[in-house]
């Protein structure tokens, strides 16, 4: 794969450029569906089901400071952001909420932090509820649904991760 992109940097820029095109893509079929915020936010249940994805994002966003990575990611995050305003006439304050949310379950989703892979800790299902009980803007998101329904997702997908063989300790994959 390296020699296909060059670079280890240019192969991980690729992945996340593929990424924020799905994100993109869901949102606008979403919106094609329903302009709405809970549509769009009904449309990213489907990528937080995607642990890959949570991770490329992840990793991008904490890589930012690294300059090639940094502007995609700011890029691409303005395009997400005028895309949500475009899409559903969201004010500013709106879009803010939303993906501010979208970032917490983003990070809840990636951290999975339910006990033993039951139920979410105590903090987090309060965290998580917050967001349905904080006023119109979170109402209308029903994004913490979203992360509950991913909860549910992930148990059904469940697979051991083991370790590639010759894999760097950083690099796991499903079976």
């Amino acid at each position: 794969m390296i020699r296909l992109f060059g670079t280890k940097q240019q192969l991980f820029l690729a992945a996340l450029e593929s990424v924020c095109d799905r994100l993109e893509q869901a949102f606008r079929d979403a919106a094609e569906r329903e302009p709405t915020l809970i549509s769009l936010s009904s449309s990213f249940e489907t990528m937080l089901s995607e642990e890959e994805v949570l991770r490329i994002l992840l990793h991008g966003c904490s890589a930012s400071a690294e300059p090639a990575i940094g502007d995609v990611v700011r890029e691409r995050f303005a395009r997400v952001y005028r895309m949500v305003r475009d899409l559903t006439g969201a004010s500013p304050a709106q879009a803010r909420e939303f993906l501010g949310s979208g970032v917490l379950l983003t990070a809840m989703s990636a951290i999975d932090p339910r006990l033993g892979g039951g139920s979410p800790a105590p903090w987090a299902d309060e965290l998580m509820a917050s967001l349905d009980s904080t006023g119109d803007q979170s109402d209308m998101m029903g994004m913490s649904g979203v992360w509950r329904e991913r909860g549910q997702v992930r148990e059904r997908r469940s697979a051991p991760v083991r370790r590639r063989r010759g894999a760097s300790s950083g690099v796991a994959s499903r079976r």
